[in-house]
């Protein structure tokens, strides 16, 4: 199991939700749903296509069946 994957499994459902938006290093750019825990809001951004976190989803759908929200 690489470092990668044993930080992944740490970082629980919910607090992938209170994770800052990162658009990511690369220029390949799709885009992405991220819940803002202050606003409590599901936003679109742009994401470059490699790196972030977690709290980076396909569809709102996705987002809210991870956040519970």
């Amino acid at each position: 199991m690489t470092s990668f994957n044993r930080l992944n499994t740490l970082i629980s459902t919910s607090d992938i939700c209170t994770l800052k938006q990162q658009e990511g290093d690369c220029q390949n750019y799709s885009l992405k749903w991220w819940y803002d825990s202050n606003t409590k809001e599901c936003l679109q951004f742009w994401y470059g296509g490699c790196g972030g976190n977690k709290n980076r989803f396909d569809t709102s759908e996705q987002l809210l069946y991870v956040g519970g929200k």
